[in-house]
């Protein structure tokens, strides 16, 4: 976070805009992502007006250069341009691209520096622009985000026994305790899948379907019981998903 009183004046950080909302007759309140502030809200004056050509640039998975200056914790945009190519996403890769910025807003800690976090929702992002597998995209943008942030438990062992995770096995899964062998429990999820998890690579749709139900468990753990807005759109989308992506 900015020093209380100090001016803060910085240029050209890049950034990707993850959620805005109005302020007054013609501005917005902007948050964006940026890899040496992490998450930050930006007070974006005037974007709304007629006038102002700022409004075509702050748009969501656009990858811009943006500046700011000002004190406290809502400084004010002074510049934004576009730093490459516009990033097109749609259909069901356009719900995936808000989810994940949705992610981002809900789980990154504010004014803290997230250069891997920002590194891989831009890969996210441009591989579900290029029209990726978006099931495989999400998961692994899932555990490399709450592996950047600390959160994710480990898959590679048994927090009981200390022995490697066995493909054949059945494990249960704590967010705080890590994976415990549990053969006969409900709720437990194969060894198999965790080592995939634990990889990012998924050679089948089995292990895909259940990584889907543990980043489930997991980010809900985190996120708490407020749902996630960005389940509307996979509605719209004519997909029915078991979880928040």
């Amino acid at each position: 976070m900015s020093e209380p009183g100090k001016v803060q004046r910085i240029s050209l950080q890049p950034a990707y805009l993850i959620h805005s909302r109005p302020f007054r007759d013609t501005s917005l309140i902007i948050e964006v992502l940026t890899p040496q502030f992490g998450r930050i809200s930006l007070m974006a004056r005037g974007v709304r007006s007629a006038t102002s050509n700022r409004r075509a640039l702050l748009q969501p998975f656009r990858s811009l250069l943006i500046s700011w200056q000002g004190r406290g914790d809502l400084p004010t945009l002074t510049a934004v341009e576009e730093a490459g190519k516009a990033l097109l996403l749609d259909g069901i890769h356009l719900a995936c691209g808000y989810y994940l910025s949705e992610l981002v807003q809900r789980l990154v800690p504010g004014g803290e520096m997230q250069a891997e976090v920002f590194a891989l929702y831009d890969r996210a992002i441009r591989e579900l622009a290029s029209a990726a597998d978006p099931e495989q995209v999400l998961r692994l943008a899932e555990v490399q985000l709450l592996s950047a942030l600390g959160l994710l438990p480990d898959l590679h062992s048994d927090a009981g026994s200390g022995e490697l995770i066995e493909a054949a096995a059945r494990y249960r899964l704590d967010a705080q305790v890590g994976a415990l062998r549990d053969d006969a429990g409900p709720g437990t999820v194969s060894g198999r899948t965790l080592q995939a998890l634990a990889a990012g690579v998924w050679e089948d749709r089995q292990t895909l379907t259940e990584s889907k139900a543990v980043m489930r468990r997991l980010i809900g753990y985190y996120i708490g019981d407020k749902p996630l807005k960005s389940r509307e759109l996979f509605r719209a989308y004519a997909v029915k998903p078991k979880d928040e992506s």
